[in-house]
């Protein structure tokens, strides 16, 4: 289903969940890796986000954040990444992520 709609966020949802509830996580890895490359929707990256978080993926979770806003670079979503960041005391990334979303969108009144 998802070689044959692969703009349908619902059947990648549907794929991922349950091979991660199969205990399969190094497949629902790879299965949001293939899904990424589509530049799909702010909610399958969270998906993919909210999935590393739980098996403490945190290097992970930083990696997806920098292709993240390179696909959606709205002030929410480099706030989301900083916001992580901050939750990580990783405190120099949450600033170095504040700064280059300044320079991306300096006059940006939501940053």
């Amino acid at each position: 289903a998802t070689q044959l709609l692969p703009r349908v966020d619902q059947f990648w949802l549907k794929y991922i969940l349950m091979e991660d509830m199969l205990g399969n996580f190094v497949g629902a890895r790879q299965i949001c890796e293939r899904w990424m490359a589509w530049e799909p929707s702010k909610r399958a990256w969270g998906t993919y986000i909210n999935m590393e978080l739980r098996h403490q993926e945190y290097e992970q979770v930083r990696k997806i954040y920098e292709r993240y806003v390179q696909v959606h670079p709205e002030p929410k979503t480099w706030i989301k990444y900083a916001k992580f960041e901050e939750e990580q005391q990783q405190y120099k990334h949450a600033r170095s992520v504040y700064e280059r979303a300044l320079k991306i969108d300096h006059k940006n009144p939501l940053l």
